[in-house]
C-alpha cells in the first residue's frame, strides 16, 4: 500500500470512528451490539491465536469459546463478590484479551523472563524463516 493511499484513508477512518462513537453513546442498540461483539470475541482472540487451532474458522470458534468462558468468569466473580461494575468488567476483559497477545521470552536457562513481545498473530519474518505466534524462540 502506498504512503499516499495510507494518508488518504486517515480522514475516512477518523470520520467513521467519530460516527461510531456518537452512535455508541446515543443509540442503545449500537451499544448493546458492540458490547455483545466485544464480550464474545475480544477476551479470547489472542489466546486462540496462541493455540493455533487451524484455519480462520477454527480460530474464531476457539476465540468465541474462550471469550464466553472469560465473560462468564468475570460476571460470576463480580456477582459473588457483590460488586457489579460494568467499567471494571470491561477493563478486566480487556486485560484478559491483551494478555493473550503478549508473549514472554525466557532466558537461556528457562528460569527468568528476559522480555516480552506483543504480536497480533501475523507471521513475522525471522532469520530462520517465518515465525508464528506461540512458536518457541
Amino acid at each position: 500500500m502506498s504512503a499516499l493511499r495510507i494518508i488518504g484513508t486517515g480522514p475516512v477512518v477518523i470520520v467513521v470512528t467519530t460516527i461510531y462513537i456518537v452512535l455508541l453513546l446515543e443509540v442503545e442498540a449500537v451499544r448493546l451490539i458492540s458490547a455483545v461483539v466485544f464480550c464474545l470475541f475480544v477476551p479470547g482472540y489472542g489466546w486462540a491465536l496462541r493455540m493455533r487451532p487451524g484455519d480462520g474458522g477454527d480460530t474464531l470458534a476457539m476465540a468465541l469459546v474462550l471469550s464466553f468462558c472469560a465473560t462468564t468468569f468475570v460476571a460470576t466473580a463480580m456477582a459473588v463478590a457483590g460488586w457489579w461494575s460494568p467499567v471494571a468488567g470491561f477493563i478486566s476483559l480487556l486485560l484478559m484479551g491483551a494478555a493473550g497477545f503478549v508473549r514472554l521470552s525466557r532466558d537461556a536457562g528457562g528460569r527468568g523472563i528476559r522480555g516480552f513481545h506483543v504480536s497480533l498473530g501475523v507471521a513475522e519474518p525471522r532469520a530462520h524463516g517465518i515465525h508464528r505466534l506461540g512458536d518457541n524462540d
